[in-house]
């Protein structure tokens, strides 16, 4: 399947926890396509149009037609932006909007994911 219309492609030119949380998940998921190095906040992306801030990146969706880009959820629902699910933990694809945080939390306490004391680091 392809395109009818150009796609535009933006990104983030400030660093951010978006930029961060999409490299991660890049660099661990997509190794073979990721080339731009490991997770970072602030990336060079070879294309694509920078935006400033997340409002920045939900008004050039909302504006543009055939535009992708990465955002938090509350911006993107706040704006009825469309987003893609992905594959979690137990092989279930979610959007942000059906994930159930509260069963994640208990599922990464019991697992040993999150750490059980207010004290404790979650550097591993």
């Amino acid at each position: 399947m392809t395109a009818s219309s150009p796609i535009y492609v933006a990104h983030r030119v400030d660093g951010s926890s978006s930029t961060s949380g999409f490299t991660t998940y890049l660099s661990q998921n997509c190794q073979a396509q990721w080339t731009l190095g490991g997770a970072s906040s602030f990336t060079n992306w070879p294309v694509g149009v920078g935006r400033e801030g997340s409002g920045g990146m939900s008004d050039y969706l909302v504006s543009r037609p055939y535009a992708i880009a990465y955002i938090d959820s509350g911006h993107g629902i706040d704006n009825g932006l469309s987003e893609i699910a992905l594959q979690n933990f137990d092989g279930v694809y979610l959007k942000s909007s059906e994930a159930d945080i509260g069963a994640a939390a208990t599922r990464g306490v019991s697992t040993g994911v999150f750490p059980t004391e207010p004290d404790a680091t979650f550097a591993n």
